[in-house]
This record gives structure tokens, C-alpha cells and sequence, in this order.
């Protein structure tokens, strides 16, 4: 019996291992006709933005299934190593570049006359770029064990990044580090099972550079600080703590956005309105974006799509769960060349 539930439990990890795989390939495959789909049914039966735009929009989906094939492709752990440091040292050579903006230099203003956040038409996207680039620092920090004088590059790097985000005032993306950092932590004790002191220095400096900004020893952070204390105040809506304010003006009206994209989705709820999708006239003059990522699917490529799209998000962390667990059980110090 010992042995019939050994080989039992032998084949349902490899079939689970083989499930996770395929996932990787079958979810894009599906992903791929879905919108493919969806541009076809926004040309021919839908008025919105125009064919043109249709086809560019979907393009860019298209683009986006390419670049997760190929993400999840990478050979080796030391490879993805690689590319994740130089996406995120282009990210940081691109930091001095916010501050001294916000600090009014000149030159920096003339050089950059047209963007409104480093090199970027619109500051979210820096925002964006410096939520994965902090997260990304943190995690080379708890990982790096050979060279402290890494370690503390990669604290100045944390630190470097934390103000310029501050100062970049992207509150989605200041939320989306501060969920995102205990998650790091949680993976990082599995792998582990234990804490150093020093692996909460990157914490401690996050956690004191947002202080120094909301209690305004940083020069100029007083947006920051408005940004703060008007999420906390969106909170007091949403639970009714506040009754002067409607739930669509939440979010700089963006509650708007997703109570009028939550209307309209069940119109097309198989294919959607198609990636171009739709514009909305009741909340923020000409905006083209629900301004969340799922709603967005689900209203521009339909509910099936948005149900591959969350299964493609999930195998990502199973994988990822799976290869924690596989490295604690056999006491794995380093990455071999299947490891995430």
C-alpha cells in the first residue's frame, strides 16, 4: 500500500507539473483568438473608435500574449536574472531625471519639453515603471548573498526609488508596493524559513522615506501628502463613513469609469466592445480607459477573456508556488535552471 501511494502521488505531481506547463502555452493560444475574435466583431458589427484603431488596439494585445510567451520561455534563472536588471537600471537612469523635473530645472524642462513625467507624455506611466522597479530592487537585495557592498547598492537603489515615486505621485502605484512588499517577504520566508535582520532594511527605508514625505521633511511633497489623505478619504466613502461624496467620485472620478464600464458590459458580454472600446462622456471629458486592468478585459474583449486572462495570472503564481515549495523540500541555496 506505502508503495502504490508513493507512485500515486508521484503521477498526480507529474500530471500537475505537466498541467501548469501547458497552461503556459494553451491560456496565450486562447488569449490569441479570443481578441483576435473580438477586433473582427468591433469592425464589422460595432461603431466605436473606427476599424484603424481596432486593429492597432488589438495589435497591441497581440504584442502583450508575445512578450508572456517569450517571458515564460527564458532558458535559464540566471538569464531572466539578466534581463530583469537591465529593465530595471532603465528604469533608474531615468529617476534623476523625474526629480529634477520636479525640482524646475531649466535645461531638464527645455530637453523635455513635451513629457510630463521623465520621458513618459503621462506621469502614471513612470508610476508604473517605478512600482516594478522598487519591487524589483527589493528583491535582488534579499537574494544577493555574496557581495554586501551589492546589498547596499541595491538599498540606495530602494531608497533613490521610493523618492522618486513620492515625487512622481502615482497613488496606484504607492498602493501597489505597499500590497506588493508583504507578498515579497511571505515568498522569501518560504524559500527561507527564517529572517536576518538585515533582510528588513529594504522595508525600513520604504517605510521611512513615505513617512518623510507625509510629514513633509521632504521639499515639495505636498501633492503626496493631498494624494494620501485624499485615498483615505475615498476609503470613508466606500464603507459610508462619508456621506458628502457619491462612490463615482472616488478615485479622481474614476469610480465613475467603473460603475459606467460595469453598465455596459453586459451589452457584449461573449466578445466585448472590442479593443478600441468605448469612450466615456458622464465622467472625465474624452476618456477611452475603465482605469482597471479587469474591468478593462472584461469590457473591451468580453467575460471569456477576462476568465482566461485571470487563469493565466493564477498559473503564474502556482508555478511559482510549486517551484518555493520544491526548493524548500530539497534544500535548494541557490536557483538551478528550472527555477523561478
Amino acid at each position: 500500500p506505502e508503495k502504490k501511494q508513493k507512485t500515486s502521488a508521484g503521477i498526480f505531481s507529474k500530471i500537475q507539473k505537466r498541467t501548469v506547463q501547458d497552461l503556459g502555452y494553451i491560456i496565450p493560444a486562447v488569449l490569441f483568438v479570443l481578441v483576435i475574435a473580438s477586433t473582427i466583431h468591433e469592425i464589422f458589427y460595432m461603431s466605436n473608435s473606427g476599424p484603424l484603431y481596432a486593429i492597432a488596439d488589438g495589435f497591441n494585445y497581440l504584442v502583450f500574449i508575445s512578450i508572456f510567451i517569450l517571458a515564460r520561455n527564458i532558458p535559464d534563472f540566471f538569464m531572466g536574472k539578466k534581463l530583469v536588471k537591465v529593465f530595471l537600471y532603465i528604469i533608474l537612469l531615468m529617476e534623476p531625471i523625474v526629480l529634477l523635473q520636479q525640482a524646475g530645472v531649466p535645461f531638464i524642462y527645455t530637453m523635455f519639453a513635451s513629457w510630463n513625467s521623465a520621458i513618459f507624455q503621462q506621469f502614471n506611466y513612470m508610476g508604473y515603471m517605478l512600482c516594478m522597479a522598487l519591487l524589483g530592487f527589493v528583491g535582488l537585495y534579499l537574494y544577493e548573498e555574496e557581495k554586501p557592498a551589492k546589498k547596499v547598492w541595491y538599498l540606495f537603489c530602494i531608497a533613490l526609488t521610493t523618492v522618486t515615486l513620492i515625487y512622481n505621485n502615482t497613488m496606484g502605484s504607492i498602493l501597489a508596493v505597499t500590497v506588493s512588499l508583504p507578498f515579497i517577504y511571505w515568498f522569501y520566508y518560504m524559500r527561507k524559513h527564517s529572517f536576518k535582520g538585515e533582510d528588513f532594511m529594504p522595508l525600513v527605508i520604504y517605510v521611512f522615506m513615505v513617512l518623510m514625505g507625509l510629514l513633509g521633511v521632504l521639499p515639495d511633497a505636498q501633492l503626496f501628502k493631498e494624494s494620501v489623505a485624499g485615498l483615505f478619504g475615498d476609503i470613508a466613502t466606500l464603507i459610508g463613513m462619508d456621506t458628502s461624496k457619491d462612490i463615482g467620485q472616488i478615485g479622481t472620478s474614476r469610480g465613475q469609469l467603473w460603475k459606467d464600464t460595469l453598465e455596459r458590459i453586459p451589452n457584449h458580454p461573449l466578445l466585448g466592445h472590442g479593443p478600441s472600446g468605448f469612450t466615456f462622456e458622464n465622467a472625465i471629458t474624452n476618456m477611452d480607459s475603465p482605469h482597471n486592468e479587469y474591468l478593462q478585459v472584461a469590457g473591451f474583449l468580453g467575460l471569456p477573456c477576462l476568465a482566461v486572462y485571470l487563469g493565466g495570472l493564477f498559473s503564474i503564481v502556482w508555478k511559482a508556488f510549486n517551484k518555493i515549495s520544491e526548493g524548500s523540500e530539497v534544500g535548494i541555496e541557490k536557483p538551478n535552471n528550472n527555477h523561478i
